[in-house]
């Protein structure tokens, strides 16, 4: 998992007007993160078995512990909770689904890394619209 330690900033993206058309309607977070310019996220390892997801937006910063494999609940600033679950694929690929409260709707996540960049794709079940994000490392 060499993407472990490494952060990466957003620069540039496809589809992602299509897609965020399909999430009807759009949360003001989620507007706020597409919007933002050039975030930067990372994933470091905090003990042997959980790890940090860190998203540094403007002047803040969000982040959450996870196992791969296990569900979490996180809160939304709305006060809305999503379930959360991260799995990893070949090497160096993570997978993370995203639940709504209600079960009614998932985003599926699929992040792969290289050795200076990383793509995320991005999946709304029902639709056949992919939103890509592409991202270089930056230290």
């Amino acid at each position: 998992m060499s993407f472990f330690g490494k952060k990466f900033r957003r620069i540039g993206c496809e589809n992602m007007e299509a897609l965020v058309k399909q999430t009807n309607p759009i949360s003001p977070q989620l507007a706020y993160i597409l919007n933002a310019p050039a975030p930067v996220f990372s994933y470091t390892q905090h003990s042997p078995d959980q790890y940090i997801f860190r998203l540094e937006l403007d002047s803040k910063v969000m982040s959450h512990f996870f196992r791969l494999g296990e569900e979490l609940e996180l809160e939304k600033k709305d006060g809305s909770k999503v379930k959360v679950t991260y799995t990893l694929g070949a090497h160096n690929v993570l997978h993370k689904v995203v639940q709504t409260q209600d079960g009614k709707k998932m985003a599926h996540f699929r992040q792969e890394f290289g050795e200076n960049e990383a793509i995320m794709y991005i999946k709304l079940d029902g639709s056949d619209v992919e939103g890509r994000v592409y991202y270089e490392a930056v230290t």
